[in-house]
């Protein structure tokens, strides 16, 4: 036994990091779902306008492009100092899939809640509470708040740079070695240049180490890289809200303050939010079960059996849960004193802002504090009894985890497929060349309403995946304009009992005629001997039904899906009368 004690001091920080490593392998697993979300909110614009420019650049220019356009902050031209708060040149290797930019936001997720339960750690939790933070960070993590799969991850990015200025305040008390006063200073600027969170998080290092030294000065000596990498961020905040900033108006309206913090700290329990918009989960398989069951025996077994309760008095737990509830309350206060988050839409029982994804680690980390004190009084049991209640919770807070992770994988799942697959759809129609023959100086009138009926979202999307720049519109725009021809284009999910695009060159911007079409055909699913249905428009003002074989028609070269374009020659054909019918 003896020999086994020595083995892990000896190698305490290797078996940590691989303990670390194993949860966050887990917690992957299960927060991967979110793949299955297409792009929303902000993103549907920005992702397609960096990605554009990023797949047609140098790495070196575009990252030299990227850099000039953070110095617009230094230099006072923004009206908000958010130098980090966008990505980077390196993060956009990580976004070019959707598969990949969510294991992105997944991976910082993860970064956070690591970052905080080192934090914990330090403040006295041992290295088993904190792992046990970690595992109910990931298995609690709130995957229907869009914080969890959009914004590109930035509360949890703020998050992780506050924590870390935060553990080289540890090392600067401990050894005063200027490096650890430089480096947290940077990092705390970081955490502020990021998201407004930051400056939170500063404030209270001062308040947590108020605490710890009872000594003013000792805690100002302390704080004071972290504190002054914030001041000098507020600084240039201040100076760039001289340009007319549109930062958010205070409001001290404490009825409205607290509807909202709470409001916003609900949205951070997972499976709330969902539940009282009565989320259809759909089917549950048995991976949804397995990975949330995993992480909770793991949490379980580790703050139930792994902390020494012997050595871990009440007071440092009830400084642990406090703690975390200013990580979980302090954001959610930060956004109710805004005016703008005070409006009745902006926050709901319903639906909260992006920091719940970050403050639900604060969350995790209350709820990891309560169940050790739990289980230290279960250890004052005799010893059979000790361990059959300790093994009875760890078997309630799996199941738990399971249920609720189970049901929110479902819903993720049920409730953003139908809009994945027309995503998907909508891509892959513009990679096979549907609006090869739209030139720059054209318009795309469009059905797809990519995000508000945004044109220069609307642009964003068809310039990233041809890698052209082009212009488009919704179709329900009133007096669309172009310097060049105008082009219609449709896609319909399940239309007529296939997925149908088409684009085709209007007689006018304003007309609902095309002169030809080009069809979209999936030829693992629709007949070579289908035809095309359609209408044309007579002089007279009739219409008359056409139809055209495929065989008959031009066709591109298959591509790797077997999909191809085919050509409709013929002139004043109706927009959205058009159909595949395989008789």
């Amino acid at each position: 036994m003896e020999q086994v004690k020595s083995f892990c001091r000896r190698y305490r920080r290797l078996l940590l990091a691989a303990a670390y490593l194993a949860i966050f392998a887990v917690g992957v697993l299960y927060l991967r779902v979110t793949v299955n979300i297409p792009p929303e909110g902000d993103d549907k614009l920005t992702l397609n306008l960096w990605l554009y420019d990023f797949q047609r650049m140098p790495f070196w220019q575009y990252a030299l492009q990227d850099l000039q356009g953070r110095l617009r902050y230094f230099t006072l031209q923004e009206v908000r100092f958010f130098p980090f708060h966008y990505p980077n040149a390196v993060d956009l290797l990580f976004y070019t899939s959707l598969t990949h930019y969510r294991l992105y936001i997944i991976a910082w997720t993860g970064a956070a809640a690591f970052a905080v339960s080192r934090v914990a750690a330090r403040l006295g939790s041992g290295d088993a509470l904190a792992l046990g933070g970690f595992a109910l960070a990931l298995a609690a993590a709130p995957i229907w708040n869009e914080g969890m799969y959009s914004y590109y991850a930035v509360p949890q990015r703020a998050l992780f740079w506050a924590m870390t200025a935060w553990l080289c305040l540890f090392a600067w008390q401990g050894t005063r070695h200027r490096r650890w006063a430089v480096l947290g200073a940077v990092l705390s600027f970081i955490a502020c240049g990021t998201y407004e969170i930051g400056y939170v998080f500063a404030l209270l290092a001062l308040v947590v180490w108020l605490l710890r030294r009872r000594s003013v000065k000792n805690a100002l000596l302390d704080t004071a890289p972290a504190l002054g990498g914030m001041g000098a961020a507020l600084v240039f905040h201040v100076l760039c809200g001289r340009n007319g900033g549109t930062g958010n108006e205070l409001s001290l309206d404490i009825p409205a303050v607290l509807r909202v913090t709470v409001q916003q700290m609900a949205a951070s329990l997972p499976g709330l939010n969902s539940r009282l918009l009565q989320e259809d989960a759909g089917v549950i398989t048995n991976g949804d079960r397995l990975w949330p069951l995993a992480l909770g025996v793991l949490a379980g077994l580790l703050i139930f059996f792994g902390v020494p309760f012997k050595k871990l008095r009440g007071r440092t737990l009830g400084a642990l849960a406090g703690f975390g509830l200013a990580v979980w309350a302090l954001p959610a206060l930060l956004l109710a004193l805004s005016a703008r988050y005070q409006q009745p839409e902006a926050i709901t029982w319903q639906w909260g802002y992006i920091p719940a994804a970050a403050s639900s680690i604060g969350f995790t980390l209350l709820v990891a504090a309560l169940l050790a004190l739990l289980a230290g009084l279960c250890c004052k049991l005799p010893n059979v009894l000790s361990v059959v209640s300790r093994l009875a919770l760890t078997a309630v807070l799996a199941a738990g985890l399971c249920l609720n992770g189970g049901y929110l994988r479902g819903v993720v799942r049920t409730h953003h497929a139908e809009n994945l697959a027309a995503y998907q759809f909508f891509v892959r129609t513009i990679e096979a060349g549907l609006a090869d023959a739209v030139q720059s100086d054209d318009l795309i009138l469009c059905n797809e309403n990519v995000w508000d009926s945004n044109a220069e979202a609307e642009s964003a999307f068809f310039s990233r995946f041809t890698g052209r720049a082009l212009h488009a519109q919704v179709l329900w725009t009133e007096n669309p304009a172009t310097d060049g021809d105008a082009y219609a284009y449709q896609t319909y999910r399940n239309y007529g009992g296939y997925d149908l695009a088409w684009c085709g060159r209007l007689q006018s911007a304003d007309s609902d005629l095309m002169d030809g079409v080009q069809v979209y055909v999936q030829s693992a699913y629709v007949p070579d001997n289908a035809v095309i249905k359609y209408k044309v428009r007579l002089a007279d003002g009739t219409e008359e039904a056409r139809a055209i074989c495929l065989l008959d028609c031009t066709q591109t070269p298959r591509d790797r899906n077997g999909d191809y374009l085919a050509t409709v020659e013929d002139t004043s054909i109706v927009n959205a009368k058009l159909m595949i019918w395989d008789g």
